[in-house]
């Protein structure tokens, strides 16, 4: 088993929902070469940018932020992988994943493949989705799963946006059956890993924020 980084860094240029070439605004404060001590940065971003969680709070008003979880809750150590199909279907339905799912499972990591594609217009304006009624079906069946976290852009496909809000809605909604799953998205699950045992993630803690991006730390088996 080897640790690794199951998030993305951010680079100069990186995809964002609908926008394949986005970028952070950087600025000097301090810079050695014009004489200062040390170097010394602000930067101004979007807080669903990059690898990033979602919150209840990011659809509803009464829902948690991220900040109102206990650190314990970002622990988890029972991870598993789906593989799924979307080269005949954008949105994932509840049949992609009845059957699949252990009944312990903690964090579940959905690989469509899209992780291959980032650099790719297509991850930021053809990316897969997941219908709601998977929300209902996880939440319903599933009373351990925390986390949800795929390897493409968004839980909303960007051919329907419409259900996309719907299925935010039917993860995140506090007053649901059972708890909220909460929603990682933009994930790095390279195909080479065969399984994913402890994860640990770590979203960036502002008070004020509904959802942030988040450094996301996994002990993995690759395939030989």
């Amino acid at each position: 088993m080897k640790t690794i980084f199951l998030s993305h860094p951010f680079r100069e240029t990186f995809p964002s929902y609908g926008q394949p070439d986005t970028s952070i605004e950087v600025e000097a404060v301090k810079s050695i070469s014009c004489g200062d001590s040390c170097h010394t940065y602000t930067f101004k971003m979007n807080n669903h940018w990059g690898t990033h969680i979602d919150s209840p709070n990011h659809f509803y008003s009464d829902g948690k932020k991220l900040t109102d979880y206990d650190a314990s809750f970002w622990e988890f150590d029972k991870a598993q992988i789906i593989d799924v199909d979307v080269s005949k279907r954008l949105v994932l339905e509840k049949d992609d994943f009845v059957g699949k799912v252990a009944k312990d499972t903690d964090i579940l990591f959905v690989r469509s493949g899209y992780t291959e594609k980032r650099c790719e217009a297509c991850y930021a304006t053809e990316n897969p989705g997941i219908h709601s009624e998977v929300g209902f079906y996880l939440r319903k069946n599933f009373p351990g799963l925390r986390v949800i976290a795929m390897d493409f852009i968004s839980i909303s496909s960007r051919t329907n946006r419409e259900e996309g809000r719907k299925s935010h809605q039917a993860f995140l909604n506090p007053n649901g059956h059972g708890d909220p799953i909460l929603i990682a998205e933009d994930v790095k699950i390279s195909k080479n890993i065969q399984k994913i045992s402890k994860v640990t993630i770590l979203p960036l803690m502002i008070e004020q924020i509904d959802s942030a991006p988040c450094t996301i730390i996994g002990k993995v088996a690759f395939n030989d």
